[in-house]
């Protein structure tokens, strides 16, 4: 089973932006269900549809991402696994890439540094070869490996984010001039929170998540986003952990307490907007709520 996002942003405010939305979700459906039929594993699934996402020019990843500063493309992406072994035990794996250009689909970089420590790959003269590589680094390593990256950093950019830039640097302009009143006053919309993602449970018991952001906009170059936080890789891990023994008997149910978990960053990002005490939120918390929303199934199974 898989399901996939497009972002925790109110875009049903746009009729025709949400029709993109759902038409671009359902091609990411569609060909990751393809990938899954094929005998693909949870984790290929989950990277050919985010790698769609992002080819997508209508979300806020990859091709189209909102700009930076300097006006340029720099995403954040990451892969979560988790499955039990023959022997019993949880297997997990995380692997990342932040505030890399040049790069047409971050999740793929992502996945191939998990790919390498899966295969306990050492690199020349015995270096453990990284888990996380930001900027110039994962740029590097993409080249290095083979995978699609772009000499034209402009290519990645689209009219309608370079529209936003413009006003969006405008508002900075008369924000930095302005009285200090006016300076601590919201230039950006609240709602654009764009970051893509899929999950995916496989036959084999395995489940694997992926998520890929171009952050937000107008965002000093560099810096990285909660997506590649390892709080959200140990979230879904932890909540894999849980659901171990409902996989068989409730597998729907894995999938969807999985992709709970995939937005908890989001969902906490916007809380922490609007609401500053709900800054709180850990999660150690939501998984104590996905354990009691687990009993509550178990009542009703029996």
């Amino acid at each position: 089973m898989l399901a996939i996002h497009c972002g925790a942003g109110r875009h049903s405010q746009d009729p025709v932006k949400e029709e993109e939305y759902r038409r671009t979700c359902e091609r990411a459906c569609r060909e990751g269900l393809r990938a899954l039929q094929r005998g693909g594993s949870a984790q290929e699934v989950v990277v050919c549809a985010v790698k769609l996402l992002e080819d997508s020019h209508v979300t806020n990843a990859g091709l189209g991402s909102a700009l930076n500063l300097e006006g340029e493309v720099q995403c954040d992406a990451s892969i979560m696994t988790s499955q039990v072994s023959k022997e019993g035990c949880l297997v997990q794996g995380y692997a990342g890439v932040g505030a890399v250009s040049g790069v047409s689909n971050p999740v793929e970089v992502a996945e191939d540094l998990l790919r390498h420590h899966q295969q306990h790959a050492l690199l020349p003269l015995g270096r453990i070869p990284p888990l996380l590589l930001v900027g110039e680094g994962a740029t590097q390593w993409a080249r290095n490996r083979g995978l699609t990256t772009t000499t034209n950093p402009h290519s990645l950019i689209t009219e309608e984010a370079s529209r936003l830039h413009a006003i969006y640097t405008d508002r900075l302009r008369q924000a930095t001039t302005s009285s200090p009143q006016a300076k601590g006053q919201p230039a950006l919309e609240p709602e654009v929170c764009d970051t893509v993602g899929a999950i995916c449970y496989d036959r084999q018991g395995r489940l694997a998540a992926a998520v890929s952001s171009g952050g937000i906009p107008m965002k000093f170059p560099g810096r990285v986003g909660e997506v590649i936080a390892l709080t959200h890789a140990h979230l879904v891990n932890s909540c894999a952990h849980l659901l171990i023994d409902w996989t068989n008997r409730l597998p729907f149910m894995a999938l969807v307490a999985g992709h709970i978990t995939l937005e908890c960053g989001q969902i906490a990002t916007l809380l922490m907007r609007t609401h500053r005490r709900w800054w709180g939120l850990h999660a150690a918390q939501v998984v104590r709520q996905l354990r009691h929303l687990l009993a509550t199934l178990a009542k009703f199974e029996s």
